[in-house]
């Protein structure tokens, strides 16, 4: 096999962290069961409910809510809840305290890249209307 352009440039991802400890980071109030198969019935943390309509697998890293449908591990939790960047909610369970997870600070708030504009592109009134549409149909537009 040839040497590729992106051989030799493996690198070994940190661990995934784990759902549990990002649950109880963010949703102490859902208690996991011990009991029963890979995925375990739980309350959805998104909305109030009194049946569990949710699921979470501690063996994959993933929850899933059936009344939602809401599908994630604990990466997208990390991400919707901490504001962090993927590679922050990457070293989110391996660094920081031994054993555990960082506790997480406020997010700082990032400026957008791109500028939008606070006026309409074509001005207002008969101007509205995009110069080019303006020249074919007359100063209206219609």
């Amino acid at each position: 096999m040839a040497a590729g352009r992106f051989s030799g440039r493996k690198q070994e991802l940190p661990p995934k962290p784990s759902i549990a400890e990002v649950f109880e980071e963010f949703y102490p109030e859902v208690e996991i069961p011990e009991w029963g198969g890979p995925w375990k019935k739980i309350l959805c943390p998104l909305h109030a409910e009194e049946r569990p309509s949710a699921s979470i697998n501690l063996e994959i890293q993933r929850w899933f809510c059936h009344a939602c449908d809401v599908s994630e591990d604990s990466i997208d939790v990390l991400m919707r809840e901490g504001g962090l960047t993927f590679r922050e909610a990457q070293e989110w369970g391996s660094g920081g305290e031994p054993g555990g997870s960082p506790a997480l600070s406020e997010p700082v708030p990032r400026k957008s890249r791109r500028g939008v504009p606070d006026r309409p592109r074509f001005g207002r009134g008969s101007e509205s209307v995009a110069p080019r549409i303006r020249r074919r149909f007359g100063q209206d537009g219609a």
